[in-house]
């Protein structure tokens, strides 16, 4: 098992225990909607393990789906297996693992809804919904919630990253391994994490798609950038991919220095993407076509 699987164990383990002794106050139940998408179940996750390791607060993540229906998203049991979680995915707590004789209106002080806003029924009590990480239209419901964050863009899960990343930074050594604050865009560091990511998980190319808005007047920016192994891309792959990218006229990618010249082993290129509508739904089949050369 992976150290993330360990900790959602753990986690469920020392968090029903507690529950069993009557001893839950200081917990903190991140929950997902009832649809139990792979943004809710992703966000929910996420939060449970970074508000633990980041801010020390003992948080687990509850899955509104019972265990015998999770095989109905099978999506989600793919990015479980990518992120080595039990195959049994014993080390998730489902709401049918809370035992009945803890009724779900009264054993739980604290709540933490992401990818929604508003506490379903059964759920309402005793307990208080402390914060809200969501994309979708507000309900206008949790007034008094520690940190309100709802933003209309494309995941909560996104959304969650950046309610942490005060705190998330490489030191920190949580995952993903990837992770730098713009102004420290040149350092050397930031791609020897895009190396250390590529070899652990054998990648000959990898792309990194950022959003980010100006300092200024807050307008919505994109980048994309591009590096390849160049001991394992041929150079007319390599050639093929930036060439294309650069000319797609979709994307309308803009070349940029802002990186510098790093001295590392790989390729790079960076762009600004003046078309900030496109995303990656749109580079990545252009990114297969220009690799395999059916462009």
């Amino acid at each position: 098992m992976s150290a993330f699987s360990e900790f959602l164990a753990q986690t469920k383990k020392q968090f029903l225990q507690d529950l069993d002794e009557k001893n839950a106050e200081k917990w903190t139940v991140v929950m997902g909607n009832e649809a139990g998408d792979l943004d809710s179940l992703a966000s929910s996750l996420a939060y449970s393990y970074l508000a633990s390791k980041l801010k020390n607060s003992p948080t687990v993540a509850l899955v509104q789906t019972p265990r015998t229906d999770l095989y109905l998203r099978p999506e989600n049991l793919y990015a479980l297996s990518l992120a080595k979680l039990d195959p049994s995915n014993s080390d998730l707590l489902c709401i049918d693992d809370i035992p009945a004789s803890h009724p779900l209106n009264s054993s739980f002080s604290k709540f933490v809804l992401v990818d929604h806003n508003t506490l379903v029924p059964a759920f309402r009590g005793s307990g208080k919904v402390v914060g809200i990480i969501d994309h979708h239209a507000d309900d206008k419901n949790h007034l008094d919630a520690e940190f309100r964050d709802i933003e209309m863009i494309g995941s909560a899960t996104s959304l969650v990253a950046k309610h942490f990343q005060n705190e998330w930074t490489p030191e920190a050594g949580v995952p993903p391994e990837v992770w730098s604050e713009r102004e420290d865009f040149k350092k050397t560091e930031f791609f020897e994490n895009l190396e250390d990511y590529m070899a652990a998980r054998k990648l000959q190319v990898l792309g990194v798609l950022t959003t980010y808005k100006s300092a200024k007047k807050h307008e919505k920016r994109r980048e994309v950038l591009f590096i390849t192994d160049k001991d394992a891309v041929p150079k007319e792959v390599e050639k093929r991919l930036f060439d294309g990218l650069e000319a797609d006229k979709n994307l309308e990618l803009e070349a940029t220095d802002k990186l510098g010249k790093p001295r590392h082993p790989k390729h790079t290129r960076v762009w600004n993407q003046l078309n900030i509508k496109a995303t990656r739904k749109q580079v990545a089949p252009l990114v297969k076509t220009l690799i395999e050369g059916q462009a």
